[in-house]
Formats: C-alpha cells, structure tokens, sequence
C-alpha cells in the first residue's frame, strides 16, 4: 500500500508541476472524487454480493451490514436450536425466511449502488467532456491542455488500480477467499 501510496503523491506532484489553472484544479477535483465514490460503491458491491454466499460475520460500522449480521446471527441461532428442537417445520420456514430476506436485502442493496455508480459514472464523463469542449479552441495551449488532461488522467487510473488492489486485500481479509492476500503483482 506504501507503493501505491508513494505513486499517488508523486501523480498529484506531476499534475501540479504543470501548473494548472484554477479551472483546471477544480475539474481535477470533481473527476477524482467522483472517481472515489465510484469506487467506494464497487467495493460495497463487491462486499455484498460475496455476502449472498456467505455467512461470515464482518466488524463494521456500516447499517446494512449490521442488518446482514444480524440475519445471519438469527439464522446461526436458529440452525444451532433446529437439532435441539423438535419444532422442525416452524424453525425450518423461520430460517429459509430470514434466508430469503437477507438475499432481497442484498439485492436491492446492489442494485442501489449500481444506480448510483451509473450516476457518477455520468458525471465523470460529462465532466471530461465539457473540459475538452471549453478547451478545444485553444490552440496555443492545446499541448498545454493535453498534458493537464492526461495527468488527471494518470492518477485517476492510479486511483482505479489501488483500489483494486485494496478491494481484493479487504475480501480475502473479510472471506478467506484465497491462500494469500494479494500482492504487489497481482495489481
């Protein structure tokens, strides 16, 4: 992370030492933290859908995934006290309840963020899109504006790539999903 870190600052130096503007700066800040939002929600898409599969108990700070917890406490209960009981039938239809629940409330938690990623991924193009509009004219600066544009760029796929790299880390912490956590390589 250290690496990725190091990468970030010196993208963010690059992009400085080309002295943007005020315009300039304010696009680069809309188009990252779009960018970042983007990928909080594919990170929480990710958490969830291996949360359809799982019954692992995440910490978290997070209401639905509190709300998941929960469920999948209730079910854990409810299968701990199904070989006690001779109640079968009713424990039986409570747990594929709380299961069926527990789906729903990931699926539309899922569908949720995919509405939202769709949003901003609108914006960043729309973003992009009026910054090379309000400069294509400037032929003087179109070097200029170029190198602004890919420098924004560059960090912005940097930011892409050690989210990743992070969202993999945090699954294989929260699931086990692997041997070994991910590696500098496999970003």
């Amino acid at each position: 992370m250290l690496l990725f870190n190091a990468t970030d600052h010196l993208l963010l130096q690059n992009f400085f030492d080309i002295e943007p503007n005020n315009r300039h700066i304010t696009w680069a800040r809309h188009i990252w933290k779009a960018t970042k939002d983007q990928l909080i929600i594919e990170e929480d898409i990710a958490l969830l859908q291996h949360r359809l599969i799982s019954t692992t108990l995440i910490p978290t700070s997070d209401l639905l995934h509190k709300i998941i917890n929960n469920i999948n406490t209730n079910i854990q209960k409810l299968n701990d006290s199904l070989t006690e009981s001779t109640t079968t039938y009713t424990s039986s239809n409570t747990i594929e309840t709380l299961i069926t629940l527990k789906k729903d409330i990931i699926q539309e938690a899922i569908f949720i963020h995919q509405k939202e990623h769709e949003q901003i991924q609108t914006i960043v193009h729309t973003e992009q899109n009026e910054f090379l509009a309000q400069n294509r004219y400037m032929e003087s600066t179109f070097e200029y504006q170029n190198r602004v544009n890919e420098a924004i760029e560059q960090r912005r796929q940097h930011m892409i790539e050690r989210a990743h790299y992070a969202k993999q880390f945090l699954l294989y912490a929260s699931f086990n999903l692997t041997d070994r956590p991910p590696s500098m390589n496999d970003s």
